[in-house]
């Protein structure tokens, strides 16, 4: 490599390196802005699938309350201290209601709408 002191005294040749480098940033730019796009649209992807995973998680009456839990941890992480609500599938930041046939978890509202339609679990069909 050339000295930068030769380069100093050569105003062609600094003019030259200056423009490669110029080019070189903003190439970087380019590949850079191309490979955060692709990123993006990855995570967009990867939480959409996610948010169904947790859905069908949540909705499945087969799978315990304790265990729909730690799955829920492990795949969404962001929600490990909340609860989905089995009726309208939103999170339940306090206070869940519980069926102690199926132990699912309702908001106490989507639990009182539904008690006044029919007096049973809306998903194992059970007294509540």
């Amino acid at each position: 490599m050339e000295s930068i002191e030769k380069i100093k005294k050569d105003p062609i040749r600094l003019n030259d390196l200056c423009r490669f480098q110029k080019i070189k940033i903003k190439n970087l730019e380019k590949d850079n802005s191309n490979l955060k796009n692709q990123l993006s649209e990855l995570f967009f992807e990867m939480d959409s699938k996610l948010k169904i995973v947790c859905k069908k998680i949540n909705s499945n009456t087969d799978i315990s309350s304790d265990f729909k839990t730690e799955l829920l941890k492990i795949i969404c992480p962001e929600k490990q201290k909340s609860i989905q609500c089995s009726i309208c599938l939103d999170y339940i930041e306090n206070s869940p209601c519980k069926c102690n046939n199926c132990n699912n978890f309702f908001h106490k509202c989507c639990l009182e709408k539904w008690k006044k339609v029919k007096n049973e679990c809306p998903i194992c069909k059970k007294n509540i």
